[in-house]
């Protein structure tokens, strides 16, 4: 099409399209300015682009809170829980991902509190059993993305440990 035929359509009006709505105006799209491209866009579904946000904003507003970690009432080998509470975790914990801190206290053959920590990942748990500073009487140990210290003051460590295994296999 020649320039002279293109300015002929554009003095009657007609608007030059293709296939994909796009408007090509005669100076414009066949004698662009320096400044760069000019030409523009009809879309044939601009009310559509109000549904997609609505949507996203809809499809992300329907989440679910994180539900409580179930600490159980007892454990094999005779320990019932008596109190289970919400606990402050260490700063450093946090960066790597706590979802959730609880701290749970059993009493039976002997008396043990146990800090179950939940992360984000697995990863994260392991690498908590690396940065945990042993206290006396404090028995790390992970399952998948939780990480659990068990502590007692009672002198037989197997009673403790055996505490642990029955915790782990509970959870």
């Amino acid at each position: 099409m020649s320039p002279t035929a293109i300015n002929k359509m554009k003095r009657q009006g007609i608007a030059l399209t293709n296939d994909f709505g796009v408007i090509f105006s005669g100076s414009a799209f066949f004698n662009p300015p320096r400044d760069g491209f000019n030409f523009a866009i009809q879309s044939r579904c601009y009310p559509m682009l109000y549904l997609i946000p609505l949507l996203a904003l809809l499809f992300f507003s329907c989440g679910t809170q994180t539900p409580v970690l179930e600490i159980p009432k007892s454990v094999a080998g005779g320990w019932t829980l008596t109190t289970s509470e919400e606990t402050a975790a260490p700063e450093w914990m946090q960066r790597l991902g706590l979802k959730q801190a609880r701290r749970a206290r059993y009493a039976g053959p002997i008396d043990v509190e146990a800090d179950i920590f939940e992360l984000r990942s697995d990863a994260a748990a392991l690498e908590c059993t690396q940065l945990w500073k042993r206290a006396p009487g404090d028995s790390p140990s992970m399952k998948r993305n939780l990480f659990i210290v068990v502590r007692s003051p009672h002198p037989q460590r197997e009673l403790v440990m055996d505490f642990s295994r029955a915790l782990e296999n509970s959870l």
